[in-house]
């Protein structure tokens, strides 16, 4: 009996998980950080779970594009790329779309969210998210 009630409850965890869950729009954004305005990432969402990033910031002599897979797991899209640059050969980045809907990426600002990309640090920076298509 007792196995079957935490059966039930793990069962019912997940689901409550499931809903709460963002979903995510396929296509492409554009984001930008919200403090220095001069980190900008191109980022697209397709269907296969393959997403094609594009990191842009003042250190670097030109964009870097990447390639790679993205999961959305809870309010958490992870993305694990490898990118064409001697500069950043791969990288790591976590986004928090807690506050991420339609009507958010389509405001003027866009959604604010905290982003990770592990080749520069483990603090999160903050973007300003908007849908580019």
């Amino acid at each position: 009996m007792k196995s079957l009630i935490v059966a039930l409850v793990l069962a019912l965890s997940a689901q409550v998980q499931a809903a709460q869950a963002v979903q995510v729009e396929l296509g492409k954004y554009r984001a930008i950080d919200a403090d220095t305005k001069s980190i900008t990432a191109d980022l697209v969402l397709r269907a296969n779970g393959t997403t094609a990033i594009t990191i842009n910031t003042p250190e670097l002599p030109k964009p870097i594009p990447c390639e790679g897979k993205y999961t959305v797991v809870a309010n958490e899209l992870v993305a694990d790329v490898k990118c064409k640059s001697a500069l950043l050969s791969e990288a790591n980045v976590k986004i928090d779309i807690t506050n991420v809907n339609p009507q958010s990426v389509r405001s003027e600002n866009g959604a604010k969210v905290n982003v990770i990309i592990d080749a520069f640090g483990d603090e999160a920076i903050k973007f300003l998210l908007k849908k580019a298509d």
